[in-house]
């Protein structure tokens, strides 16, 4: 009796492993994953509460390299214009961050930052900002612009 219950279970187990399926193709595959923000400067422009959609002809696309733009006074207060443009059907979250020490030649740092760009729905943001009265120099600073 052990024997034949041996057998049985033996026979379901092999059963059972055989019942799980048979490999007989595999599927690979692979895709690019690429940044879908585009992001548009335009150059300095004299302060003013315009918003930055009204200057719609003038951007232009810029890299990491340094982006040699307009000359300041001091004294100046400007606003620096950057157009969102999506590639993806999904809001994307986008905010931006000044690095390095902007206080030394600028004052009343003001950042706007867009709304979600989506296919097709560009949005803008902008840094104002004035120049110090005393002081003269070159400006070297950095935005970046972050996902999520």
């Amino acid at each position: 009796m052990k024997k034949s219950l041996m057998l049985i279970l033996g026979i379901l187990l092999i059963s059972g492993v055989l019942a799980v399926g048979f490999l007989f193709k595999t599927f690979n595959f692979s895709f690019d994953v690429t940044e879908p923000i585009t992001v548009q400067h335009y150059d300095f422009i004299a302060f003013t509460n315009q918003p930055c959609s009204n200057f719609e002809g003038a951007y232009t696309n810029f890299d990491n390299s340094l982006n040699e733009i307009d000359t300041a006074f001091p004294g100046d207060s400007r606003r620096l214009c950057f157009k969102f443009i999506s590639q993806s059907p999904n809001p994307i979250n986008i905010t931006m961050v000044t690095i390095g020490n902007w206080s030394n030649l600028l004052q009343n740092v003001s950042i706007v930052n867009p709304s979600p760009p989506t296919l097709n729905n560009p949005t803008y943001g902008n840094i104002d900002f004035t120049v110090k009265s005393n002081v003269n120099g070159t400006f070297n600073g950095s935005i970046e612009f972050r996902r999520g």
